[in-house]
């Protein structure tokens, strides 16, 4: 996702720190935790959620809950 594009060039996932115009997405640059947002729900990355799933390797685990019914 962070190296993903819109048709003009502009980057999908941007730095927060950026204050983003349209952008997807925005991360902080920490790669555990809390690490931005994808279409303003909060996203967080952790270790142990597998990276290299699929044939190719190249695909990743993705969870979504809903945090209040925890």
């Amino acid at each position: 996702m962070l190296s993903s594009r819109d048709s003009d060039g502009r980057p999908l996932v941007v730095p927060g720190d950026n204050g983003p115009t349209n952008a997807q997405g925005t991360y902080s640059g920490i790669l555990d935790g809390n690490v931005g947002s994808l279409l303003g729900l909060p996203v967080y990355v952790d270790a142990p959620i597998p990276t290299n799933l699929g044939t190719g390797t190249n695909e990743d685990r993705i969870l979504v809950l809903k945090a209040d019914d925890l």
